[in-house]
């Protein structure tokens, strides 16, 4: 209930004033203690203590040493038969504390999945949605999702969503009626990021592969050096890496990319 006319009592729905907006892509989960990684996954719901993780499995990664690693026992020890868990911020966050981040620049969240005999099912993955004194400011989700035994990217659409104010990053949930033997999956490049359209443009000459093109020509030496020294790599997510004496090799510039007012 909000104050009347002269009340000098704060209202408790208020969000914090000027919170930084977040740049993207900005990680769930990239690798096992990776300063990348945001959000704790603390939040851990219905039979909870049938459930297990491994931060830092490295049962075949999708991407780097590590990805996540759940289990979920068909054990039903809470008499819930279902079970799920929450990334908050901070940890076992449910509303009552004022955390969270402004993730307001994301247009989609996208992840990789498996399980580890394919055909698990979980029947929502989802972020934002927990109710409080410090709600989420939106939700969205996707679901049920079958698991393959192979990788597979999935992805969740945030366009038109209030990302202002979110202490749910991202959770999952499934049932014992849709796993009667339980299930393990595995989680791996959990990210908020923006669709830049600008990148399906054939005519864009400032994209990222185009840079990384530039930057072999330079230190190539126009063709002096071996290719077999310095070449670019495509990764298993689509992305590029450009390789110098068998280490990737960083390069610093800065793209113009011009976004029409109010978008």
């Amino acid at each position: 209930v909000r104050g009347q006319p002269g009340d000098s009592r704060p209202e408790p729905l208020l969000k914090e004033a000027g919170r930084k907006i977040q740049e993207v892509p900005f990680y769930i989960y990239a690798d096992k203690g990776s300063i990348m990684n945001h959000f704790i996954p603390s939040g851990w719901m219905g039979d909870s203590s049938d459930l297990k993780i491994d931060t830092g499995s490295t049962e075949n990664p999708y991407f780097g040493k590590s990805c996540l690693k759940i289990t979920y026992m068909n054990k039903a020890s809470n008499g819930a038969r279902w079970a799920g868990m929450y990334w908050q911020n901070p940890p076992n966050n449910w509303g009552g504390v004022d955390g969270g981040f402004d993730l307001s620049r994301a247009t989609k969240v996208t992840f990789w999945a498996r399980g580890e005999k394919g055909g698990e099912r979980i029947e929502e993955f989802k972020i934002g949605g927990i109710m409080g004194e410090y709600s989420d400011s939106d939700t969205a989700g996707i679901g049920p999702v079958v698991l393959d035994k192979d990788w597979k990217q999935y992805t969740m659409d945030l366009k038109g969503k209030d990302l202002s104010y979110i202490i749910g990053g991202f959770a999952w949930a499934t049932n014992l009626d849709v796993n009667p033997d339980g299930s393990t999956f595995y989680l791996d490049e959990i990210k908020y990021e923006y669709l830049r359209t600008i990148m399906k443009n054939r005519y864009n000459l400032f994209g990222v592969l185009p840079m990384l093109v530039l930057a072999l020509v330079m230190l190539t030496g126009m063709g002096k050096a071996s290719a077999k020294k310095v070449f670019v790599k495509t990764l298993k997510n689509g992305h590029y890496q450009l390789i110098v004496k068998g280490k990737p090799y960083i390069v610093k510039g800065v793209c113009y990319n011009p976004i029409p007012i109010g978008k």
